[in-house]
């Protein structure tokens, strides 16, 4: 988990006031990335990074992560899980690599094709992508919404972040409780589409990306899940074997990045390395009330299923 800040400004320069706001909005997240505190900024555009290291833990690392011609800046928060098989593809087509992250990967594939990259990801993201020759900013979310991202357009410019504390630390501007929003919330349970408690300010959808040009966002979507009209002809044999390729390749993949697994991760990947599986079970305590995490989930059961 890292958590990411921006604000981008149309008319006006940032001035040093506006600077020092942003770090301080970007230092309001340091819960979500208390590894490193990055951050960049040129005439109108500030970019603010906390980030908790997974994969590759060096400094070459950090974020806001710029390419080697120093065009490119991004900010994201999440995790590429294809990130290798991402890297492989781009070597032959002829770019090489400096650091072990899936950072690095994910910028130089969205230089390389643009948005259009996206599709080619397996991973849950949001994130930022600066343009310095064009001055075209992009903001960009996975299929499912995993990973949050919060903005607020208006005449002057965009300001953006993983939480809603970052954008109410700014005093340059006045926020309003949503009034109508918070009935539906008290109703429902949930804050439904882009919908937030604040007036003006909305959830980046799932699948969709926020491209700021010359003072326009234009909201597009890259992802949808409606199906075809092609229908798959397919015997129960070979969509349970379909099925069972996967999950193998999503545990594969998961497990790359991440210390823990749920039970039938573990099993399926128990089948696969001669090594025993263990388990853990953390306690959490809550309002006095003690809780064990997730134990039937990871200890691996002496008779697992068949898949």
């Amino acid at each position: 988990m890292c958590g990411i800040f921006g604000w981008i400004k149309h008319r006006e320069p940032l001035t040093p006031a506006e600077i020092t706001a942003a770090q301080r909005a970007t230092r309001t997240l340091a819960h979500r990335g208390p590894d490193h505190h990055g951050s960049w900024h040129d005439r109108s555009v500030f970019m603010g990074h906390r980030r908790l290291s997974i994969l590759d833990h060096g400094a070459q690392s950090n974020q806001p992560f710029h390419d080697r011609e120093e065009r490119f800046v991004l900010s994201f928060n999440g995790e590429i899980y294809n990130y290798r098989e991402l890297a492989a593809t781009l070597r032959r087509r002829g770019h090489d690599f400096e650091t072990q992250s899936d950072t690095e990967v994910l910028l130089t594939a969205l230089t390389d094709r643009g948005m259009g990259a996206l599709q080619d990801l397996d991973g849950m993201f949001a994130g930022a992508l600066h343009d310095r020759h064009s001055g075209r900013h992009w903001l960009f979310r996975d299929p499912l919404g995993q990973k949050p991202l919060y903005y607020y357009a208006c005449p002057d410019g965009v300001v953006y972040a993983s939480e809603l504390r970052a954008l109410l630390s700014l005093d340059a501007f006045t926020w309003h409780l949503d009034r109508d929003r918070l009935l539906r919330f008290l109703s429902a349970g949930y804050y439904a589409g882009d919908a937030t408690p604040l007036r003006g300010v909305n959830k980046l959808l799932p699948g969709c990306v926020l491209e700021i040009d010359r003072g326009v966002a234009t909201l597009q979507r890259w992802w949808n899940s409606r199906p075809g009209d092609e229908r798959l002809d397919l015997d129960e044999a070979t969509a349970r074997g379909q099925v069972r390729d996967l999950v193998r390749d999503s545990c594969r993949m998961s497990l790359r990045a991440r210390g823990a697994a749920t039970r039938h991760v573990v099993e399926l990947h128990a089948r696969r390395t001669p090594c025993e599986p263990r388990g853990v079970s953390p306690r959490v305590e809550c309002h006095g009330v003690i809780m064990t995490v997730s134990a039937h989930l990871i200890a691996p059961r002496p008779h697992p299923p068949r898949y």
